[in-house]
């Protein structure tokens, strides 16, 4: 398929190789890719504002202990020592999902009471999120993250942040702001959405204490309710009224005019959700590559230029298309499979082909989401 590359390294060959260099330079070279990306004018038009999710979520675990900056832990069932990544997206409009950093937690040494976690993973991670992105950006987070250092990180490099605000979590604080919920009946509004019934409460300037020497910032709170009726059209059950409740923390002041955009914002962290769902069923996400501990990490950021590499070639118009009319990527996937069975390719078509001018456009449908999360 690549002219003059007429084999590629043994998998053993590669795992030797990078027990031998740094690892973490893999990442540099893929966030300079990135930083290509971003200052795409192309992709500046069809981006807008920078929307980035941040989530952490498991690699695997053994019951041995395979490297000492596994993160430890007690279970019923035994010690398990597990392998734990942070990562940010970048997501956009037309369901577009971008890698575009990786922290691992790692311990440094072996006292198991000071564990790494995702607070300090993020401590090290907006640094090279700020070199990517900029300042400017909106950063989407769990209820984990609802920390004072976080809130300050964002601040310190001019990000707006939406943070879930989990009912039982910081309850002084959301006892105040339901408190000026109800007391400003002005700050509510509905709306019909797709078949749901939506009704927000907000409350702007909530004091939260931020750090233990008294350092006071003023948050904003709102809180969504989501009323829709579940039909039962195969097994023939009545018609359920189903209610959801969301709440979240912005630093952006709340009005009329974006309260519901802002709990749509919010709603977006499924979307790196379905990104680790997409990584652990079709990237090998969970996979040990290598119990080198280092080796494991590069293999997550070849991950990350895989991955990279397949949303670039789904979101483009020409591929978009070819990949809608086959009925999914499963579907592609088997035509370009048969095209390689059947020797199509040759070197002098493929030398052709890149001899002819090409510029690569993004497709902006919302569909591109559906699509690309086809089985």
């Amino acid at each position: 398929m690549i002219p003059g590359l007429d084999a590629v390294a043994h998998n053993d060959t590669l795992a030797c190789y990078l027990e031998r260099i740094d690892t973490d330079v893999i990442q540099d070279i893929y966030h300079l890719l990135i930083k290509k990306l971003l200052r795409n004018k192309e992709f500046k038009r069809l981006a807008g504002r920078l929307t980035v999710l941040v989530d952490g979520s498991g690699k695997g675990s053994k019951d041995w202990e395979y490297s000492d900056k596994a993160l430890h832990s007690n279970k019923q069932s035994g010690e398990i020592w597990l392998t734990y990544v942070m990562e940010a997206v970048l997501v956009l409009e037309n369901g577009m999902v971008i890698p575009l950093c990786a922290e691992f937690l790692e311990n440094l040494g072996s006292a198991f009471d000071k564990q790494d976690c995702e607070l300090k993973a993020w401590g090290r991670m907006a640094p090279k999120l700020h070199r990517l992105v900029g300042s400017g950006a909106i950063v989407i987070f769990d209820g984990l993250y609802a920390k004072g250092p976080v809130i300050l990180q964002c601040m310190r490099y001019h990000w707006d942040y939406i943070i879930t605000l989990k009912d039982g979590s910081m309850p002084s604080f959301a006892e105040d702001a339901h408190g000026i919920m109800r007391a400003e009946s002005r700050n509510r509004i509905s709306a019909e959405i797709g078949g749901r019934s939506q009704e927000a409460a907000w409350a702007n300037d909530v004091e939260f204490k931020i750090s233990k020497n008294n350092t006071y910032v003023k948050l904003h709170v709102v809180r969504m309710e989501e009323t829709w009726i579940e039909e039962h059209s195969v097994t023939g059950k009545e018609p359920v009224v189903k209610m959801s409740t969301y709440q979240w923390i912005s630093s952006m002041p709340l009005t009329k005019r974006n309260a519901l955009d802002v709990c749509f914002l919010g709603r977006k962290r499924w979307f790196i959700e379905n990104n680790f769902k997409t990584e652990k069923d079709g990237y090998g996400f969970e996979h040990y590559f290598s119990i080198d501990w280092e080796v494991n990490k590069a293999y997550h950021y070849f991950m990350n230029f895989g991955h990279f590499i397949n949303v670039m070639l789904m979101s483009s118009e020409e591929f978009f298309g070819l990949v809608a009319s086959l009925g999914g990527i499963g579907a592609f996937l088997s035509k370009v499979r048969l095209v390689f069975s059947g020797f199509v390719l040759d070197v002098t078509s493929i030398r052709a082909a890149v001899m002819q001018p090409f510029r690569w456009r993004i497709c902006t449908s919302s569909v591109y989401g559906q699509i690309a999360s086809s089985p």
